[in-house]
């Protein structure tokens, strides 16, 4: 649809928005949808039957299949972020008095309890900005 002869008081895309949040707040989620499609991409190069939700329990929902009985689901949490590498205390830690649970904490209790736990395939974390931690310590010899 060309926009570009109307007069503002007769079509309402050329018109100024009152607010912009609505562009910001996808701006802020964008990274998840794109995320999201890739996964979709990568399970359809490989045929395998699938469904995925989002903002349902996590930020993305994958399941294995359409089948009830066979399903088993991953739960991620996707962020982006455009700080510094994260690191393992950041991961942890509480931000704010207000706040009940750390990054991990509340992705964990989000699947605690629940009556799908053992069909639980994995719990991920996708941060934009990276990780900055040590998983494997070199050995030290000692002489």
């Amino acid at each position: 649809m060309d926009i570009s002869q109307s007069a503002p008081e007769n079509n309402p895309l050329a018109c100024p928005q009152r607010e912009n949040a609505g562009a910001l707040t996808f701006e802020k989620f964008e990274y998840q949808y794109h995320w999201a499609l890739c996964r979709i991409l990568e399970a359809h190069e490989v045929s395998k039957d699938y469904v995925i939700f989002m903002e349902l329990h996590e930020d993305v929902l994958f399941a294995t299949s359409t089948d009830k009985t066979k399903a088993e689901f991953e739960f991620t949490q996707v962020k982006s972020i455009s700080s510094s590498p994260c690191t393992a205390t950041q991961l942890v830690k509480i931000q704010s008095s207000n706040q009940a649970n750390s990054l991990l904490g509340k992705m964990l209790s989000g699947i605690k309890d629940k009556p799908f736990i053992s069909r639980l395939k994995n719990v991920d974390l996708v941060l934009t900005c990276g990780y900055k931690i040590d998983l494997k310590k070199e050995k030290k010899v000692i002489n």
